[in-house]
């Protein structure tokens, strides 16, 4: 297969650019594209139902003279995703009950409960495993954020502005409590267990210097 001279032209168009152009285009390029793919959290893409379930809940928020978060917005979506499933199971199980028919025996309840189980397994357990992954990766995002605020909080002058990313350190780290409490469930690598007691060491200590700014400034 022979390429038109048409293309071959192009071909050598682009190679007669100058280094410093094609470096610039490919840049323009890879800006172009990181700024027009799908939104995500982590490596969860936020298409569909549930990006317009976070936009929703940022707009509440804004309405309502709130900031919004990440965290915040995607448990709003959980609990409104789980409320209609629970729902929609609920008006399922009640189109599906005949109260015309006697009670179960014994032997048939069992039977019934044995066979509830088994769905309860198939259809909601890989659901819950999806939330804690979610979880999961809302939880490291939000610690990331945490280590840069705190960086930025430590390498501040104090003299000058002494509670500078405090209330953004403060923040995260109740969203982190959150997520979880125990600092065990998402995050088991070393670095961010001596990380996270730094800062929990730190944390009594920058709410009564915030207070007492406060207290100074009113």
């Amino acid at each position: 297969m022979k390429k038109s001279s048409s293309g071959l032209t192009g071909y050598q168009f682009m190679d007669k650019l100058r280094p410093e152009f094609k470096s610039g285009l490919d840049a323009l390029t890879r800006f172009v594209f990181e700024r027009t793919r799908p939104k995500q959290v982590g490596a969860t893409v936020m298409t569909g139902p549930i990006f317009a379930g976070i936009t929703q809940s940022f707009l509440d928020a804004l309405n309502n003279d709130a900031v919004p978060t990440i965290t915040s917005s995607w448990q709003s979506v959980e609990e409104t995703k789980c409320k209609r499933a629970v729902e929609y199971a609920t008006e399922v199980y009640k189109s599906s009950f005949d109260s015309s028919k006697p009670v179960l025996s014994p032997l048939k309840k069992r039977q019934y409960e044995k066979h509830m189980k088994k769905l309860f397994r198939r259809l909601w357990l890989p659901l819950i495993q999806l939330l804690l992954e979610l979880v999961l990766k809302i939880g490291k995002l939000t610690l990331a954020r945490l280590l840069m605020a705190y960086d930025a909080m430590m390498s501040s002058d104090i003299s000058i502005s002494p509670m500078t990313h405090v209330d953004e350190v403060l923040q995260l780290y109740s969203e982190l409590m959150k997520l979880d409490p125990t600092h065990y469930q998402c995050y088991k690598d070393e670095y961010s267990l001596v990380f996270l007691k730094q800062v929990i060491q730190l944390i009594s200590r920058l709410s009564t210097a915030r207070l007492n700014l406060q207290c100074d400034l009113l």
